[in-house]
């Protein structure tokens, strides 16, 4: 009874030296699950970035890619065959003689470039031959496409030997006539102060000896690496018309892909070697195209230490102009 007694009073407590050790203990085991939770939480957090680094990448390649690829698109016109510009300004945005053009940016500065084409989309066929070469041209009214001609609209009329660059001068209607006047000017619209300095197209397009001739909606499309329109402290690629399409783009190199002129004239289609925008003479000599560009992650996701704490990947692809392809 007394040793039962003495056993119970000998564990009333634990002692200091007891406490300090359990409470080391438990910090130890606390500071191990915090640093897994926080390496956890760091690989997420990384995969997450660099899945949205990849995916704005996939997003800005796709769009380009596809974009660049139908650059100088006339319809089943061939590189070689003849593109008439009646149009009274032929700077670079209405410059259909060349599918594409860049500008370099300099030292760490991105790239730009400008893509011109037309859009199958919009096509619309020429039912009867022009009467002469300064005729108006006529068209299926009932056709899809035919309600979105406008007045003032840039469009290009093509075969498979020929195509003719000119601005509709008048009210398409539901008429099926589509009018080409010189000197006419646009007086509102994308186009304003723009006009025919000539009706000839050089070519009677709708006659039964060639293949059927289309009209086309044609337009130019620019991208270009700039500050980002959502107040955050990035860049991103814009394209022209459209706005901004990928945030977190922070450079944008171009190389032309050009090959030398063949024996039988007909359009290279392999690049012979790669240079700046700068080093391009004839735009017409370019046959592919190759991106390198830089994709961030915009968020902070590491700590800062000497940098700024963002995930960045570096992307390159080439890209061939189909287009450039021998006729």
């Amino acid at each position: 009874m007394t040793l039962h007694s003495e056993s119970l009073r000998s564990q009333k407590g634990l002692t200091l030296v007891e406490i300090m050790v359990a409470i080391t203990i438990s910090l130890v085991l606390l500071a191990g699950v915090i640093k897994i939770f926080q390496s956890a939480k760091q690989s997420y957090n990384i995969q997450q970035a660099l899945s949205r680094v990849q995916e704005n990448a996939r997003l800005m390649t796709d769009v380009m890619i596809w974009d660049i690829t139908a650059s100088g698109y006339l319809g089943c016109l061939g590189a070689s065959n003849e593109v008439t510009n009646t149009l009274s300004d032929q700077g670079k945005s209405y410059d259909f003689a060349a599918a594409i053009q860049g500008a370099e940016g300099g030292s760490g500065n991105s790239d730009s470039i400008i893509i011109r084409r037309a859009s199958e989309a919009t096509a619309i066929p020429v039912i009867a031959p022009m009467a002469h070469q300064e005729a108006s041209l006529a068209l299926d009214s009932t056709h899809m496409n035919y309600a979105s001609l406008q007045q003032w609209d840039v469009v290009t009329v093509s075969d498979c030997a020929g195509a003719a660059v000119f601005m509709i001068t008048n009210n398409p209607d539901n008429t099926g006539v589509i009018e080409h006047d010189v000197d006419t000017v646009a007086t509102s619209g994308a186009n304003t102060g723009q006009s025919n300095a000539d009706d000839d197209l050089n070519r009677i397009f709708g006659s039964p000896s060639t293949s059927t001739a289309k009209i086309y909606r044609v337009g130019t499309t620019s991208y270009q690496v700039l500050p980002s329109s959502s107040g955050r402290p990035t860049t991103s690629l814009f394209v022209s018309p459209g706005g901004e399409l990928v945030e977190g783009v922070e450079d944008l190199q171009i190389q032309y892909g050009l090959g030398s002129t063949p024996p039988n004239n007909s359009t290279p289609a392999i690049a012979e070697q790669y240079v700046d925008a700068d080093q391009v003479t004839d735009w017409n000599d370019v046959v592919s195209i190759r991106l390198t560009f830089v994709v961030n992650s915009v968020d902070m996701i590491v700590n800062p230490g000497d940098g700024d704490g963002l995930l960045r990947k570096t992307f390159t692809s080439t890209i061939r102009l189909r287009n450039r392809a021998p006729a």
